[in-house]
């Protein structure tokens, strides 16, 4: 009797372990954050693994294209926003907050006017 309880402990052991390691992997390899994938991108595995579809609807380039640019330019910074769409009327907001590990701070709060907003609604239709 025992046999089968210690049996079913090193299962229910070993499952915990399964899961902890496959939720880690997923938090601790995809970016949380601007600069987390900032970093992503410079690796070249990671940029490699990008593929068409994503950049021909927003930017009209391949990824091919995207790799290149991005691996033959520093960015000047690396910023975070957050784009509110708000409803009924009023205006929608980009947040700009801390990028990183820095404390989340809030660091400005913009009102788009009419085409700015109108274009971010078309991009993510």
């Amino acid at each position: 009797m025992k046999s089968k309880e210690a049996q079913y402990k090193i299962l229910s052991i070993i499952l915990a372990i399964a899961l902890i390691v496959v939720v880690s992997m997923q938090v601790f390899t995809y970016p949380s954050n601007s600069l987390e994938l900032h970093s992503w991108l410079l690796n070249e595995e990671n940029l490699a693994s990008l593929d068409d579809e994503i950049f021909l609807t927003s930017t009209g380039k391949t990824a091919e294209e995207i790799r290149n640019i991005y691996s033959s330019n520093n960015p000047h910074q690396v910023n975070q926003f957050t784009f509110i769409n708000m409803s009924g009327g009023a205006r929608s907001l980009l947040i700009e907050t801390s990028p990183g590990y820095e404390k989340f701070k809030v660091i400005r709060v913009i009102e788009l006017n009419e085409e700015v907003e109108a274009f971010l609604e078309s991009s993510l239709e």
